[in-house]
């Protein structure tokens, strides 16, 4: 008997076993929850995109105050005050910047040196220093000791991702990155790297120089959702030069749901700390059984986190509206926690959770809804 039940109980043993990402880890510099926020040419009047998106777009120190701690009453209402820690890490990133420009490459204009230091310039001055004034203003209000990743015995904490500018191959007059005054040609693999390269350092010592004592940057994020051809030599390059400049620095991804993608889960061969997949359930005709056991089985093959897409302009008719898609993420990814725990997470994304859920007493169940899953998933909050 034994003969026989030995060898199959060591092929058992020896069978590879395959799960998602799990939230907190080193790998994550100890973060769960990274909520995106953009910032772009729309953040301003001068982008003149009109007041609605500047209202989408733009940021202060109360909108990041009420991403950092949930609030008890929506804004129209007065409000309310902190009670709770929310998201501990902030991704910055971008789509349409001035003059017809993109950040996705094809879809406009590509972008110059000077657009990706005004880009990082706004990141910062915008978006990081509002966020260091609201971790401050929350530190100072929030009624227990913070025990949170994003937290200390001083305060919050907050991690501060910044998206990467995609060096488009349509540039080929970016500009000078150096006293030689050679514009780059990114139709050239090595000046596309080496555009990266100077921008990484120059963000990396212009944030340090801010002094936060708050906001801490944790890494960097890899805009482009795919692995192109072309990127393949320059997106370990690209992790490397991050990882040089500081080890404790991380490399984030986000891809979008391919079936057969041959990169998601080569992520860690390409040189990133975590990746989240989008499930794109909120975009595309289908349904959520369809979708999401799908989704599952990758995460696990491959090793990663998951995203909710969880805003409010979804595209997917049989989600139930907004609500339903809402609802369907945080009940799916949920049960999937419930049965092999905690689930590295980004959120798509913090505009609307703070112009939307946050701000509006109509639906600012939503805005407890999404406070409820994070604390549940950490504390066992309901």
């Amino acid at each position: 008997m034994l003969n026989i039940l030995f060898p199959l109980l060591l092929n058992i043993l020896l069978q590879p076993t395959h799960s998602y990402f799990p939230a907190g880890t080193t790998a994550s510099r100890w973060t769960s929850d990274v909520v995106l926020c953009y910032i772009d040419a729309r953040s301003t009047p001068a982008g003149g995109f009109g007041p609605a998106a500047t209202t989408l777009f733009g940021w202060n120190q109360t909108r990041f105050e009420r991403l950092l701690a949930y609030h008890d009453n929506s804004s129209d209402q007065g409000g309310g005050k902190p009670i709770d820690t929310l998201f501990d890490s902030f991704l910055f990133s971008g789509n349409t910047w001035y003059d017809g420009k993109m950040f996705w490459p094809g879809l406009g204009l590509p972008m110059n040196q000077t657009d990706w230091l005004g880009y990082l310039d706004l990141v910062l001055e915008l978006g990081v220093t509002n966020l260091e004034a609201a971790a401050h203003n929350v530190s100072s209000h929030l009624p227990f000791p913070q025990d949170q990743s994003c937290a200390t015995s001083g305060g919050l904490h907050p991690a501060v991702v910044l998206g990467i500018p995609y060096p488009s191959t349509a540039q080929q007059n970016f500009g000078s990155i150096d006293a030689s005054g050679r514009s780059l040609n990114f139709t050239i693999e090595a000046d596309r790297l080496a555009a990266v390269e100077w921008w990484l350092q120059t963000a990396y010592t212009r944030f340090q120089s801010k002094k936060y004592t708050r906001a801490r940057l944790s890494g960097f994020y890899w805009f482009y959702e795919e692995i192109t051809a072309g990127d393949e030599f320059l997106v370990p390059k690209v992790n490397q030069k991050i990882h040089s400049i500081d080890t404790a620095l991380m490399s984030v991804w986000i891809p979008y749901y391919r079936p057969g993608d041959p990169h998601t889960a080569r992520w860690k061969e390409l040189g990133f700390d975590f990746a989240t997949l989008q499930p794109n359930y909120a975009f595309n005709n289908v349904s959520a059984n369809e979708r999401f056991p799908a989704i599952k089985e990758l995460i696990d093959e491959a090793n990663v986190g998951v995203e909710l897409e969880i805003n409010v302009g979804i595209r997917n008719p049989q989600a139930g509206g907004w609500q339903g898609n809402f609802d369907t993420y945080i009940e799916r990814v949920n049960a999937w926690q419930a049965e092999s725990g905690s689930i590295m997470r980004t959120y798509y994304y913090g505009n609307v959770f703070v112009t939307d859920y946050a701000s509006n007493r109509t639906i600012f169940k939503y805005y407890t809804k999404l406070f409820r899953f994070v604390k549940g998933i950490r504390g066992g909050k309901k």
